[in-house]
C-alpha cells in the first residue's frame, strides 16, 4: 500500500475510530466497519467478496442499542474536496493477480455503488472487495490493491465466505447477496513490518 497512502489511511480509518467527513458530528456518527456495523454484501462465488456498511442509520441505531437512529442523525457524506483529489491520483499496489487481495473503487472507499451514486446513508454499502482468485477484469474496471490478507486464518476464512451460498440470482447475474447474514465484528488494518515485528517477539 505504500502506493496508496491516502486510500490505506481511508482504510484504516474505517477498520478503526471510522470514516469523518463531516465536521458536525453531534447529528451524526463515524463510519465504521467493527461492532457489527458492516457486513459481507455481495458474492460473486469463488471469485471476489464485498464488504460496507449497509445503512450508517441503522448502524448508528444497533451502536447504540436502539431499534432506530434518531431523526436528527446525519450520515457521513462522500469524501470529497483536496481528499478525493488526492485518492484519484494514487495509483494501485499492484495488479489483481491473486487471491486474497484488499480492492477499493478507483474514486476511494464511499464511491463503490456503480456510476450513480446513492444516498449518503449507503454511500459506504460497497466499500471494498477481496479476491477470491485472480481477478484481471479488476483491474480493468480501475479498481485500486491497498493491501493483501496476511496470514493463514484470514486466507481460511476468505475461502469459505467465497464458498458461501447467496441468494437466488437473477439471470444474467454472477454473484449475490449472501444467504446467510455474515456480519464484521472486528477487524484491524496492520503493516508487514508490524507483523514480522510481533513474530520476532
Amino acid at each position: 500500500g505504500n502506493k496508496c497512502p491516502e486510500l490505506v489511511k481511508e482504510m484504516t480509518d474505517l477498520c478503526g475510530r471510522g470514516i469523518v467527513t463531516s465536521k458536525n458530528l453531534l447529528l451524526g456518527a463515524p463510519v465504521k466497519l467493527g461492532g457489527e456495523c458492516g457486513s459481507l454484501t455481495y458474492i460473486r462465488p469463488e471469485e471476489r467478496l464485498e464488504f460496507g456498511v449497509l445503512s450508517q442509520q441503522k448502524a448508528y441505531a444497533k451502536s447504540i442499542r436502539k431499534a432506530k437512529a434518531p431523526e436528527e442523525f446525519v450520515p457521513q457524506p462522500r469524501p470529497g474536496g483536496d481528499r478525493l483529489v488526492a485518492v484519484r491520483g494514487e495509483q494501485s499496489s499492484r495488479a489483481h493477480d491473486a487471491a486474497g487481495l484488499l480492492s477499493v473503487p478507483k474514486d476511494g472507499i464511499g464511491y463503490g455503488g456503480g456510476v450513480v451514486l446513492g444516498k449518503d446513508d449507503e454511500a459506504y454499502a460497497s466499500a471494498f472487495q477481496i479476491t477470491a482468485k485472480p481477478m484481471p477484469d479488476m483491474d480493468k474496471e480501475g479498481r485500486k490493491v491497498i493491501g493483501q490478507l496476511l496470514d493463514s486464518n484470514s486466507m481460511d476464512l476468505l475461502a469459505r465466505l467465497a464458498g458461501s451460498p447467496t441468494r437466488k440470482m437473477l439471470p444474467g447475474q454472477s454473484g449475490g447477496t449472501p444467504l446467510i447474514k455474515t456480519v464484521v465484528n472486528d477487524c484491524a488494518v496492520s503493516s508487514v513490518a508490524e507483523l514480522l515485528a510481533k513474530e520476532s517477539e
